[in-house]
């Protein structure tokens, strides 16, 4: 069975990435780019931008405030550095957009980080949802595995689509249960292109 099959068969079951950290966003900038971070306290935002040939414009970052209220914030950027979205007072309770357009016509493209910090400007590490994506787990086809490398029982694989990103040590909650990541194997077609991911889950705790 194709892995579009799989995903089609199975597209009920939804995973919600999960990770203890105060770093929300750290790539090159993109024109626009639409994202998926939450937590269950709100938070202040602290921008860093590196590596730009001028690093000048703004970024722009949308998502809701302590009242779930849509909320706006526009930071003005001169140069590689660090800028402070709450000089504006702002917080955020999620972020759902991130727009850098006036950044991406530089001939060196500045890299983007994002972390949640307290009013004081500390780092505030906690369980941030990110992205969320289909999966397939596969329970039967673990024998051989437990059988090769004695992981523990209390595991699962699960199989996601290209779109998925997965880091070991993130959790994923699937189904209402929380799974820890232990291994990634991304497969590849015949042109090198992402055909899937294969994830390996632990219980929480297990090694």
């Amino acid at each position: 069975m194709s892995i579009t099959a799989i995903f089609r068969r199975t597209k009920g079951q939804t995973a919600q990435r999960q990770k203890n950290t105060a770093d929300l966003y750290d790539k090159t900038a993109v024109a626009s780019e639409v994202v998926t971070i939450s937590r269950a306290e709100s938070f202040f935002v602290e921008l860093r931008l590196s590596g730009g040939t001028n690093s000048t414009g703004t970024v722009t970052l949308t998502g809701t405030d302590v009242a779930s209220a849509p909320l706006v914030v526009v930071i003005t950027v001169a140069g590689d550095g660090r800028y402070l979205a709450n000089d504006q007072g702002q917080e955020f309770l999620t972020i759902t957009a991130i727009d850098t357009a006036n950044l991406v016509d530089e001939a060196a493209i500045p890299r983007i980080r994002v972390r949640a910090i307290t009013e004081s400007g500390q780092p505030l590490p906690a369980i941030t949802n990110f992205q969320t994506f289909p999966v397939y787990s596969s329970r039967p086809r673990l024998g051989e595995l437990l059988q090769a490398v004695n992981v523990p029982i209390n595991s699962v694989i699960f199989f996601a689509p290209p779109i998925a990103y997965v880091e070991e040590n993130d959790f994923l909650v699937v189904s209402g249960k929380t799974w820890e990541v232990k291994a990634l194997i991304t497969y590849h077609d015949r042109d090198g292109l992402v055909g899937y991911h294969q994830i390996i889950a632990f219980a929480p705790g297990q090694n």
